[in-house]
């Protein structure tokens, strides 16, 4: 008998609110299905009376992610939504694109070489990095980075959404919030590894302020911009977005944390105190990049 569980949250918002279960986990209906009708109907509910939201041929693959007495909730091609279980075949392992995106949820989470505890340790990643899902393997998520590295993740440690989904505008009411908090802390004193209300470096305050409302980062500057978050262009930048500077992506020495109207406040070495500054000038010429924590 096939145990209830709870299935990923898909929706057009990843609020911190929404608690998404893992991609997979032991029960066994986890894993993937084939489509083996000629044409199977994806439905919004798990009746057949339920609105069709996309038509699905033979030979797909589908991540199964829960079940509802005959139905299974799938994910297809980034869409969540429902199929009859007489149509598909299951399996607990699948190697192949699932058009679906797998997002962190933890801190220091490990990818591996292989499926298992003892494969090497590929990569340590934070809270809302996202990968590109490549395949099942039991408990374990296959996933690709935006490098191309390809590795195994634990199921507790990854929650599937559709690809779509990854940046929302909900992020604006957190955004703000974070920016709030921010400028709570304007004219505490610049100091060295300083981690706390009593002096703040510029990747200690960046943490701090994350840290208040609910996110993990990491401590330096550089590890920052490599594993938390995701990307965004400069183009895209909102308030709340994590803002790197430096001589590179290899060398990232500052960040901040962008307010709006092309402005930062960051705990700032020359100014001596956490402080407003303009993306102009110097600091145009430094930056590097954004990042985006979400989840």
């Amino acid at each position: 008998m096939l145990k209830k569980i709870l299935r990923c949250a898909v929706s057009a918002t990843l609020a911190l609110s929404i608690l998404a279960a893992p991609c997979l986990a032991a029960a066994p209906e986890q894993g993937n299905a084939t489509v083996t009708a000629d044409a199977l109907n994806l439905r919004s509910e798990p009746n057949t009376e339920s609105a069709v939201k996309a038509v699905i041929y033979n030979g797909s693959y589908l991540v199964v992610t829960g079940s509802k007495g005959d139905w299974y909730d799938v994910i297809y091609d980034g869409t969540e939504g429902f199929v009859h279980s007489d149509y598909v075949d299951y399996a607990l392992t699948a190697d192949t694109k699932f058009g679906t995106t797998g997002t962190v949820r933890g801190m220091s989470v490990r990818m591996r070489s292989g499926p298992e505890l003892s494969a090497k340790v590929l990569g340590y990643y934070n809270t809302g990095a996202t990968f590109t899902v490549l395949g099942i393997s039991g408990e374990w998520v296959r996933v690709s980075t935006k490098a191309g590295i390809v590795g195994y993740i634990h199921s507790d440690y990854i929650v599937c959404s559709s690809a779509s989904n990854t940046l929302t505008s909900n992020y604006d009411s957190r955004g703000a919030a974070i920016v709030a908090s921010a400028k709570e802390y304007m004219g505490v004193p610049y100091v060295w590894a300083g981690t706390s209300p009593y002096g703040f470096d510029c990747s200690g305050l960046v943490m701090y302020v994350y840290a208040l409302h609910g996110y993990s980062m990491y401590r330096v500057a550089q590890d920052m911009y490599y594993y938390d978050g995701v990307h965004v262009d400069r183009s895209e930048l909102k308030a709340g977005d994590v803002i790197c500077f430096g001589y590179g992506r290899n060398s990232i020495t500052h960040v901040g944390i962008y307010i709006g109207d092309g402005q930062f406040i960051h705990a700032s070495s020359g100014g001596g105190c956490v402080m407003i500054s303009s993306l102009v000038g110097y600091y145009d010429n430094m930056y590097v990049g954004a990042k985006r924590l979400i989840g």
